[in-house]
C-alpha cells in the first residue's frame, strides 16, 4: 500500500482524498475509472473530479469526497482497486493526501 498522509484527524467528518499518479494511456485509465463509479459509490464516495497535467496529460490528479476517512481508507486498500489498477495501466506509485 502507498503511504497515506492524514491532515484531518476527525474521522466522523467527510473526507476529501487527493490522489496523484501517472497512467500509461489516459483513455484506457478513464474507461476503467468510469466503470468503477458504482463501486466507489458503494464504498462511500459521494463526489469525484479528475484533472490532467497540462504538460503531460498522463499525469492525473483525482479528488474524491468520501463519507468518512474510514470509507476512503477501505477503498484505498480494497482488492477491487488493486485489480483495476493493474488492468488500467496504473501500477506505478501513487500519492494519497487527505485535505480539508
Amino acid at each position: 500500500m502507498c503511504g497515506v498522509s492524514t491532515i484531518i484527524t476527525d474521522n466522523n467528518q467527510m473526507a476529501k482524498l487527493i490522489t496523484e499518479f501517472k497512467v500509461e494511456d489516459y483513455e484506457k485509465w478513464k474507461h476503467a475509472f468510469d466503470a468503477m463509479h458504482s463501486l466507489r459509490k458503494k464504498y462511500g464516495c459521494t463526489n469525484e473530479a479528475i484533472y490532467r497535467g497540462s504538460v503531460n496529460p498522463n499525469e492525473i490528479v483525482t479528488i474524491l469526497l468520501w463519507e468518512s476517512h474510514e470509507h476512503a481508507k477501505n477503498w484505498i486498500n480494497s482488492p477491487e482497486l488493486a485489480a483495476v489498477k493493474a488492468k488500467a495501466g496504473t501500477g506505478g506509485a501513487r500519492n494519497f493526501y487527505f485535505v480539508e
